[in-house]
């Protein structure tokens, strides 16, 4: 057959579709204006999804030219920093090469590109003692996102310094979760529940607080083991935590054996305007209002002796 005459065989299938869309489109234009029709015209050919497609695309450009010019920075110094002494981060001569490797390490592991990410985050924690960078994180994250369960643990278990780093249980967590094997952080969990302020009240959540912890990701430091830094530990794997996030919150309910708790408009204590004022509090289940002590929830606005009284006798237990 020739080329002249393959050009000339379509496809039925494709032919109907394109058929369907079209007729489909005529119908939809059928009921625009003539000023509609000029206006839809327009915005396709010069409009803002144009100049958005063409921005994405110089921005896209611009990451990949970055990504390369990393890349060739890094393999140029490469073997003076296996040879230097000392290898690693004490070596302030050694700082700048390290820096660009830690960038793109984290280029590649933004841009979906895991294995080359781990690969060079593991390259410097086996020559870096100290691990002054905190590639251990990086790469307990970066397994998280690469499913490779088995291979975080080995890693995990692989220092004791590792076990009970709040920064490293995190990723652990999820982790088993997700492969399935959430019996085994059950204690692990719930050590943490008297060691956070604030973690219990997390895991009580119907959802994870997906946007506070998208919001920590650009924090350059915050304190050991707080709330925070379980929000910088999982916006470390956002790509895999956004569509099982519902899924893992379940499953630590489960673990803790918390129940739902009830919505504080359920206890029939208070007017539509203390509710509204608890909401914007941030007080929407009766287990947010026994986080507060009696004497700070008496100086929220409209709260007063009898509602603490009714509240009291519905079963509500502040914090002493």
């Amino acid at each position: 057959m020739s080329k002249k005459d393959n050009d000339k065989i379509i496809d039925f299938s494709e032919y109907l579709a394109e058929k369907d869309f079209e007729e489909l489109l005529q119908s939809e234009l059928a009921g625009f204006s003539d000023e509609e029709l000029d206006e839809l015209y327009d915005d396709l050919a010069f409009g803002e999804a144009f100049e958005d497609l063409e921005g994405e695309a110089a921005l896209a450009k611009m990451s990949y030219q970055t990504l390369r010019d990393l890349e060739r920075t890094e393999a140029q110094g490469h073997d003076s920093w296996l040879t230097s002494e000392p290898v690693g981060w004490i070596n302030l001569g050694e700082r700048p090469y390290l820096s660009n490797k830690m960038a793109l390490a984290t280029a590649y592991k933004q841009n979906g590109l895991y294995q080359k990410a781990l690969d060079h985050f593991l390259e410097i924690y086996q020559v870096e003692e100290t691990d002054g960078l905190r590639t251990r994180y990086e790469i307990m994250s970066s397994y998280v996102l690469m499913s490779k369960h088995e291979e975080l643990k080995a890693f995990y278990f692989s220092k004791d310094y590792h076990q009970g780093d709040l920064m490293m249980d995190i990723p652990y967590i999820i982790s088993s979760i997700l492969a399935g094997q959430e019996e085994s952080v059950r204690d692990i969990l719930d050590d943490w529940l008297f060691k956070v302020d604030g973690f219990f009240a997390f895991c009580n959540q119907p959802m994870m607080p997906l946007e506070a912890i998208m919001e920590v990701s650009s924090l350059d430091s915050y304190q050991a083991n707080s709330m925070t830094a379980v929000y910088v530990s999982l916006s470390t794997f956002l790509p895999i935590l956004i569509p099982s996030s519902h899924y893992i919150m379940a499953i630590i309910q489960q673990l803790l054996d918390i129940e739902e708790s009830p919505l504080i408009e359920n206890l029939e204590v208070f007017s539509s305007v203390q509710l509204n004022t608890l909401t914007s509090f941030g007080i929407q289940y009766v287990s947010d209002i026994e986080e507060w002590s009696e004497a700070e929830f008496r100086e929220i606005p409209k709260i007063g002796s009898t509602t603490i009284k009714k509240l009291k006798e519905k079963g509500v237990v502040f914090q002493s």
